[in-house]
């Protein structure tokens, strides 16, 4: 029920009953009904003027800036103002050639000529290089200094081996290197050098006993079970890898 309204006050007759202290209220005086808030209107916003590029004031023709409009539009430029177009250019020119000529001359930094050395003399190391410098061909006295020069440093650096001594294994060698027939002795020694390193190689290797890491291997090879001796053997040398390790990575 809307009370306090004229809706309200017929409602209350309809029903046939005293209309409520809200409806009272209103039939003794009705509130004026609030003026709703009108927003404000904003003026329209005004438009900037667009500038046309067609618009050329009087007496532009015969200057740079009529040239320019010319160029502006995309049309061929008239006579005057390309006339005051080339006149402008050369005062650029001529401004900026006065101005230079104000600044001091720049300095070009220009590489001295390489001089020999005093004793870059003919027959000495340092010769060598001033003909290589100077772009002329090496002497003779400047060639033989220079390969003694290097013959010597090479001697230095690389120092002469003992000749082999015939009758040893080395002498057989060096009798192969010089495509010569080797003598008795040195045959003699390289055939007992050949002879020791067969016997070396095919001699056999000492019986496997228990007690070792030899017999543990021979154990597990031959898939018998493995008695005390090798496994108490096999697990010392274990540890005593595992103390190495340790040892190293401290």
């Amino acid at each position: 029920m809307s009370c306090g309204t004229e809706r309200g006050v017929k409602a209350h007759k309809g029903r046939n009953e005293p209309p409520c202290k809200y409806c009272r209220k209103f039939m003794d005086g009705p509130t004026p009904t609030p003026l709703a808030l009108v927003k404000p209107v904003r003026a329209p916003k005004q438009q900037k003027a667009m500038r046309d590029i067609n618009f050329q004031p009087a007496n532009v023709c015969g200057t740079n800036r009529g040239w320019q409009l010319h160029r502006k539009r995309h049309e061929d430029a008239c006579h005057p103002c390309q006339g005051a177009h080339g006149q402008h250019l050369a005062e650029g020119r001529q401004a900026r050639a006065a101005a230079a000529a104000l600044l001091p001359p720049k300095e070009r930094k220009t590489r001295a000529p390489r001089q020999p050395k005093a004793s870059a003399v003919c027959g000495t190391i340092s010769g060598r290089k001033r003909h290589y410098d100077e772009g002329t061909p090496v002497c003779e006295t400047c060639r033989i200094t220079y390969n003694e020069y290097s013959r010597a440093k090479y001697r230095e650096t690389n120092p002469p081996k003992a000749p082999a001594v015939c009758g040893t294994d080395e002498g057989y060698g060096r009798h192969r290197w010089l495509r010569t027939t080797p003598c008795q002795p040195c045959l003699d020694a390289h055939a007992a050098r050949t002879r020791a390193s067969y016997h070396r190689k095919t001699e056999p290797l000492p019986p496997v006993e228990c007690g070792t890491t030899r017999g543990e291997r021979k154990h597990r090879k031959d898939g018998t079970p493995t008695c005390d001796p090798c496994r108490a053997a096999y697990n010392t040398y274990k540890s005593a890898q595992r103390a190495q390790r340790k040892k190293e990575a401290a």
